[in-house]
């Protein structure tokens, strides 16, 4: 049984939604971090250390997220698990 929505979930406009989407949030993320660090709202070592690390999180797992929208397709049917059905 396969449910109608899914499919348009995995539709190519929606991955270059999603894309677009993670891909506006890391250049955001990266701006509001380098206007952070010099700002005096960052007194704090931790406060810079912490936006550090959140830019270098974004940053390695950007790859990752980009290769799982695009290549989430090009499984049997578009789906991530195979059902059980179809495994033998």
């Amino acid at each position: 049984m396969r449910c109608y929505g899914v499919r348009k979930l995995k539709s190519r406009p929606v991955r270059i939604g999603v894309t677009a989407a993670v891909t506006g949030g890391l250049v955001a993320l990266t701006l509001h971090t380098i206007r952070f660090l010099p700002s005096p709202e960052a007194a704090h070592i931790l406060s810079k250390v912490l936006a550090i690390l959140l830019l270098a999180a974004l940053i390695s797992v950007y790859p990752i997220i980009l290769r799982f929208i695009w290549t989430a397709r090009k499984n049997k049917g578009g789906d991530l698990i195979q059902a059980p059905e179809t495994l033998s």
